[in-house]
Parts: structure tokens; sequence; C-alpha cells
């Protein structure tokens, strides 16, 4: 059973550690190292893609953590309690034991991205370009909002830059989609990443960095970091060998 992976063991206090893990290999393996609960609703799934996506997510995120926290993965206790409405099941994620280590996941296709830091707050998303017209619709329907006449129009990386970006920014808030994307305005494709604007915010824009992560073909993703900015370390995941860093 996969107890550890290789990789960096401290966080630098000018970077965020961005690793990127895909499926593949023996997902035995990483099923292994889900609890009861998350074994259980593996089980719900009806497709395997979804199924290995979820197990890695959850996996990935355990042994990443406890590498970082020098212990092992069953003794990382996270909680997802949500601060607005006390659910426990889709809060921000958060460490119980070491409230300065702040992280965020997503995942698309058959990638999982896991985003470290260390004394700021961070949210990270990623899409995949190529996926169904009915997906691509919704985010460029989401992405143009309320606004009939467009300046232009986008090609699908121009969306997913726009929706990852906002959905960043969100997620390093805690927010998810309780807080209404339309209004959260961010840099237009060809511009350097960046917050506007985001009435709903009590943060001033200035203070939210975003980074546009340079992840492999066919991902878009975006970094968001509330307080100082952060250089991105990004970390490609194998988990049958070392982990090799892909830029910094």
């Amino acid at each position: 059973m996969i107890d550890l992976i290789s990789g960096p063991t401290e966080l630098l206090a000018t970077h965020c550690d961005v690793w990127f893990g895909a499926i593949g290999g023996d997902m035995d393996e990483l099923v292994a190292l889900l609890t009861a609960g998350e074994r259980q609703r593996l089980e719900r799934f009806h497709f395997r893609l979804d199924a290995d996506r979820f197990t890695l997510r959850r996996a990935l995120t355990q042994l990443i953590l406890a590498q970082y926290l020098g212990t092992t993965h069953d003794k990382v206790v996270i909680s997802r309690e949500c601060n607005h409405c006390d659910n426990d099941g889709h809060g921000k994620p958060h460490v119980i034991a070491d409230t300065n280590v702040s992280f965020s996941v997503s995942s698309r296709g058959n990638a999982v991205v896991v985003a470290v830091a260390a004394g700021v707050e961070i949210g990270v998303d990623i899409e995949v370009m190529g996926r169904s017209n009915h997906r691509s619709a919704s985010l460029e329907r989401a992405v143009l909002g309320r606004r009939k006449f467009p300046e232009h129009a986008y090609d699908e990386r121009g969306v997913l830059s726009i929706w990852t970006q906002k959905e960043a920014v969100l997620k390093a808030f805690g927010l998810g989609l309780a807080a209404d994307p339309d209004k959260v305005v961010v840099a237009e494709p060809g511009e350097p990443a960046g917050l506007h604007h985001a009435p709903e915010l009590t943060t001033d824009p200035k203070a939210v960095s975003l980074v546009d992560l340079p992840l492999p073909e066919p991902y878009v993703g975006h970094l968001a970091c509330i307080g100082s900015p952060r250089s991105v370390r990004l970390i490609d995941v194998d988990l049958d060998s070392n982990a090799k860093l892909l830029a910094m």
C-alpha cells in the first residue's frame, strides 16, 4: 500500500505548491487509503472515471498533506464544515490540526490538482478543454453572465480561463457557488490573470492575486491567493516513482 510520495516536504514562504496528478496505475492501492465512509461513497458512483477521480482526489490530498505535516495519511484530519450553513460536507476544507496550512483541490477529466501554502488562504480550479458541448455551452453562459453584447466572442480556452479565475477566487474565500460568479470580474483572455471587481467580497481586489497555472494540455487552471502573492511550484505526481518539478 502507498503510504508516502516523494517530493517537497517543506512549504516555502514565497511559494505555493501545486501538485498535478493523473488517473493511472493500480487504483486499488489508493482505494485502500480511503476511510470507510469514503469507500461507501465510492460504491455509489455510476461511472468508473468519476470513481477513480474521487479516489485520486481524496487519497492524494491525504498523502500530500501528511508529507508537509510530518505524519501519516491516516493522522490527517480534514474538516469540510461550511461556515455559512454549518453543513459538514460542502464547506472549504481545512486541516484541523494545523491552521497555518491552507489547501485547495480541483479535478476535471483524468486530473487532480492539490494546492498547498502556509500562512495564506488559497483556491485552485482547473477545467479541461474538449469536454462535451453541453458543458462548454453552460460555462460560456456563466462567463458571459448578463452581458447581452459581449465585446468579442471567446474561444474555448478563453472561456475556461475566465471561469477558472472566478472559481479560484470564490474557493479561496470559501464561498464556492454560494456567491454569484457573474459579479466576480476577472481578467479577459490575453491579459495577465487578476481580480478586477467583486462587490460580494469584503476584501480589496488588489489584495487577491491570481496565477495562470502552467498545466499540461488540455488543462486550464488558476490559483487565487488572498494576501501576499505567491510564486507557484508545479509538481508532477507519479505514485510509482519520484515527483518531478514541472515549473517554478
